[in-house]
């Protein structure tokens, strides 16, 4: 467990992992002061500072971004609560008190999930539904559950591939979480290309700065291709055993 303890200027508001337990003015400043209920890997712990607002998205949904962008945040985080719902009866329940999402008035690379919250940039605000649920989907496969090391890193992405694309057919439809899928697979053979050939069954060796990084697109493109296959044979075969 941890507590996060930061003092920014004013007015600027500090956005952590778990619950706000103080928050107490001194001056020109704010000392703010955050705690986990729940064990925490330490990947996972972020500390956003800036001019934020608060915007609820559901019953145990918000976001924190710039006043400006409320409506474009509120059009693009939409679906946001329905997605917890959805992933909530498909997986057990969601495993923290609330979840939240900071998106920043920067351009960021790629969003990135923390414990309890996820971090968009503002180039992420128009048709990124695929990434909104991606980054949800971490709550279960990578926050609840973590690989105990880099080298089982696919586990935290490959998972959380599969579990996007039920999220995107149960509130798109299955022609677009179809294209999705389809998307993915050429790209993963575009990193394929790139490779070189090893032998059937044989492991893609990856650097630690692709495995760290998370930029390998093999396993956690693949990985939901052979989840495909295997889950629906895994649930006929508990069946018959029940």
């Amino acid at each position: 467990l941890y507590d996060i303890i930061i003092t920014a200027d004013d007015p600027f508001i500090v956005v952590s992992n778990g619950d706000l337990v103080s928050r107490r003015a001194g001056g020109s400043t704010t000392r703010w002061h955050y705690r986990t209920r729940e064990p925490m890997a330490t990947y996972l712990a972020t500390v956003q500072v800036g001019e934020f607002s608060n915007f609820n998205l559901g019953p145990s949904t918000r976001a924190w971004a710039p006043a400006a962008l409320r409506e474009r945040v509120l059009n693009e985080f939409a679906q946001q609560q329905e997605m917890v719902d959805f992933f909530s009866s498909l997986y057990g329940p969601y495993p923290f008190a609330d979840y939240q999402v900071v998106i920043t008035e920067d351009e960021l690379e790629i969003p990135l999930e923390a414990q309890g919250l996820s971090i968009f940039g503002v180039n992420h605000l128009q048709g990124n539904e695929r990434l909104i649920a991606h980054e949800l989907a971490h709550s279960w496969s990578g926050n609840l559950v973590t690989n105990a090391t880099w080298a089982d890193f696919w586990l935290n992405e490959g998972f959380t591939v599969y579990f996007e694309n039920r999220i995107m057919e149960a509130v798109y439809g299955r022609d677009r979480a179809m294209q999705e899928q389809v998307l993915g697979y050429d790209s993963l053979q575009e990193t394929l290309a790139t490779l070189p050939a090893v032998r059937s069954g044989s492991a893609i060796a990856m650097t630690d700065e692709q495995v760290i990084a998370g930029l390998s697109n093999v396993n956690p493109v693949s990985t939901p291709w052979v989840l495909e296959r295997i889950l629906p044979q895994l649930k006929d075969a508990a069946g018959k055993a029940a």
